[in-house]
């Protein structure tokens, strides 16, 4: 996908118009308009670099035609470079919204739903559910909310 592509999807995702982008990254609105468009087809990397601020995109999503549209966030790993769809970044960004409380319960359902599954006497496969319960407002259980685990 090309850069200006991107830029379109990124700006569309973010719910965010040009003459914003404008004012956030202090690139010239005329300038902008022929990036976005793709009149301007090397523009240089000041306010690329300024854009990738405002869209919180990191600059190699748009130089590089190969990477996917749908994958525009990434950070370095030990594995190499981890990139997340946009199903993905807006978990994230629901998740980012939580109380505490709830991020630990999501934590808690991650670990229980990536834990491999086990098997009983005769090598029968298990299956497991869970059940959360909130913990009622103003509770003093030091735990907050629990889970149930079950094997059947």
């Amino acid at each position: 996908m090309s850069m200006t592509e991107k830029l379109a999807y990124i700006k569309k995702l973010r719910h965010l118009t040009t003459e914003e982008i404008a004012q956030q990254s202090g690139v010239p609105l005329g300038t902008l308009n022929k990036i976005f468009s793709g009149q301007t087809k090397n523009p240089a990397v000041g306010p690329v670099d300024k854009i990738t601020q405002v869209l919180r995109i990191p600059i190699h999503y748009l130089l590089d035609d190969e990477l996917p549209i749908e994958y525009h966030v990434s950070t370095s790993t030990d594995d190499g470079i981890l990139l997340l769809s946009s199903e993905e970044i807006q978990f994230l960004m629901k998740y980012r919204d939580l109380e505490p409380h709830s991020k630990r319960a999501v934590d808690t359902m991650t670990e229980l739903l990536n834990m491999p599954p086990g098997r009983l006497a005769g090598n029968l496969p298990v299956k497991r559910t869970f059940c959360y319960v909130t913990a009622p407002p103003g509770d003093s259980n030091p735990l907050g909310d629990s889970f149930f685990c079950g094997l059947y």
